[in-house]
């Protein structure tokens, strides 16, 4: 519980789209592409601070990961498992997001216990 608060300041402050002042529209599901996009983004962010996730800042050799080193991981019709590989590092690090782009998780071993099976 310690970890969702400033995992969540983080979503919100980094990661969140832009919030319209109407909310009589839907925005529709991301792209693949913009998935992986958006993963990219988070590893850049996760590399200027540590937001209690458990594995603490990462280097910053992950503010620059190329696209070709993104994939979907997991496509499921409400949320993306994205990973995104770190050659320097040799890991790769999982981003599970919502189908819409919100981001819910990130970790080392790409299980999440958010999933329900």
């Amino acid at each position: 519980m310690k970890f969702i608060i400033p995992f969540l300041m983080f979503v919100f402050l980094f990661g969140a789209q832009p919030v319209s002042a109407h909310g009589d529209h839907n925005h529709g599901p991301i792209s693949a592409d913009a998935a992986m996009t958006l993963a990219a983004e988070v590893c850049a962010n996760l590399s200027t601070r540590d937001v209690g996730l458990g594995f603490g800042q990462l280097p910053v050799s992950w503010a620059s990961i190329p696209s070709q080193d993104t994939a979907i991981y997991k496509d499921d019709k409400d949320y993306y498992i994205v990973s995104v590989l770190n050659n320097t590092e040799q890991k790769m690090l999982f981003v599970l997001m919502s189908n819409g782009g919100e981001i819910y998780d990130v970790n080392f071993s790409g299980v999440f216990s958010q999933i329900k099976k």
